[in-house]
């Protein structure tokens, strides 16, 4: 269906005369020299592969149409956008690459002519939603196809079919796209044709529509559909993953080295060193760890025991250097895990405040704000007797309300005569002193 339907593009998009051809599944490299490509992990640099427009195929397009090279070096039905051709790429030498890097695809349909020689397929920056099906076509089988590169182009859905013939791929790259993984869109053997694959490059991949927890639980389940077991390196940055709820959840990665959870929000780290028996590396900086608790410590204890070579890194945590970060401290100051860039690992905050901003191995104090003294057993007995004491008293009042009224209004007349009778008294008192002769003297 992917191949008619690019047949069909190609035919609406054709101007000049039909012509035909003879279709070669054998697809010739074009001699060094004449496309180059330099990749690395931040930008692609081509030359003299200025994309032409598509040789017109109008008429009745056979095999050739499709499969043919162009001027790229790319079958014609990348429609001049891309480049094929033999290339340095990364540290791994020289490979045959196919790169469409930013050439505005909308569809991946393109990706049913892949050349059968493909070593690194670059295709990024584009508009997709959607990978289908049988992604690469079925014509062939892709022996030599070891990286498979599709970051940056807005991916939200790969259907459980989508990779075919990719046993050969060591490295998958999804970075920063828009993910969906869980309830329907969760397909628990997505990954399951990738039988030798080593690296998976899972950065900023998923929806921020879904809360982390969820789709962590769902990787999980495609971690064990999948049966990657030989995978070794996992990448899993900035994906605001705030909780991992199951110590094991990656114990189906068996021979997983290097775990990478950097740029997470992270506010501690529920891992089992059990789970995860070859660990020799895990990167969980700039998270959201104010401190490591006992448990934490010697997990990686545990894990650097087993292999002397482990590192952790910590650097870019927003640590708080009061009492609680003790542990931390003395496990700093005496473990044999290689924590890297130790001497960077700062207080963002502390008390004394003094403490913020301060490498934590140079800490002097930590202290904690003196929490109040607790109440007396007696005190408490006593409060709650007078408060007893109280209710009980507003009671008897509220009963005899009545007749403490009415003998308030008896006493009334008394109390009036009593106050007249001091008032008498002390006039009289002011005139007797009014009278008195004033002394003189002589």
């Amino acid at each position: 269906m992917a191949r008619w339907l690019l047949l069909l593009s190609l035919a609406l998009g054709s101007l000049a005369e039909p012509r035909t051809g003879t279709f070669s599944k054998d697809h010739v490299l074009p001699s060094k020299g004449v496309n180059s490509i330099v990749h690395d992990s931040s930008k692609v640099l081509t030359s003299e592969t200025t994309a032409a427009p598509t040789s017109g195929l109008g008429g009745t397009l056979d095999d050739d149409d499709l499969y043919g090279t162009d001027h790229t070096g790319c079958p014609k039905a990348f429609q001049g956008r891309c480049v094929c051709a033999m290339a340095m790429y990364a540290n791994q030498g020289e490979k045959f690459v196919v790169n469409c890097t930013n050439t505005r695809f909308t569809d991946p349909f393109a990706l049913s002519a892949l050349p059968d020689n493909t070593e690194v397929l670059i295709f990024t920056g584009n508009f997709l939603e959607r990978l289908p099906p049988n992604l690469f076509g079925t014509e062939f089988n892709f022996d030599d196809l070891e990286t498979i590169d599709m970051q940056n182009n807005g991916i939200t859905d790969i259907d459980g079919q989508a990779f075919h013939r990719v046993s050969s791929v060591k490295t998958l790259i999804l970075n920063h796209n828009n993910l969906s993984i869980v309830d329907k869109q969760r397909h628990p053997r997505v990954f399951s044709n990738f039988v030798n694959l080593e690296a998976l490059h899972l950065t900023n991949s998923f929806t921020e529509k879904v809360d982390a927890r969820w789709y962590m639980a769902s990787l999980e389940v495609i971690f064990q559909g999948s049966k990657l077991t030989k995978l070794k390196k996992l990448h899993l940055e900035q994906n605001e993953i705030w909780v991992l709820r199951d110590p094991c959840v990656f114990a189906h990665l068996p021979s997983l080295e290097q775990l990478y959870l950097s740029n997470n929000r992270l506010t501690d780290v529920n891992l089992s060193a059990k789970c995860l028996p070859k660990l020799k590396h895990l990167g969980l900086e700039y998270n959201m760890l104010r401190r490591l608790d006992a448990n934490t410590t010697a997990m990686l204890d545990e894990l650097a025991a087993r292999d002397d070579m482990f590192t952790v890194r910590l650097t870019g945590n927003p640590f708080i250097c009061d009492c609680n970060i003790q542990p931390l401290y003395h496990w700093l100051m005496t473990t044999q895990t290689r924590a890297l860039e130790h001497e960077k690992y700062r207080c963002y905050t502390g008390r004394p405040l003094t403490n913020a901003g301060r490498p934590i191995m140079q800490l002097r104090e930590m202290e904690c704000q003196q929490a109040p003294a607790r109440a007396s057993a007696a005190s408490v007995i006593l409060g709650m007797l007078t408060l007893a004491a109280c209710v009980v008293l507003v009671g008897v009042i509220f009963v005899q309300r009545r007749r403490l009224a009415r003998g308030a209004k008896n006493l009334q007349p008394q109390l009036q005569t009593a106050i007249e009778n001091v008032k008498r008294s002390r006039q009289y008192t002011n005139i007797e002193r009014e009278e008195e002769a004033p002394e003189v003297a002589v």
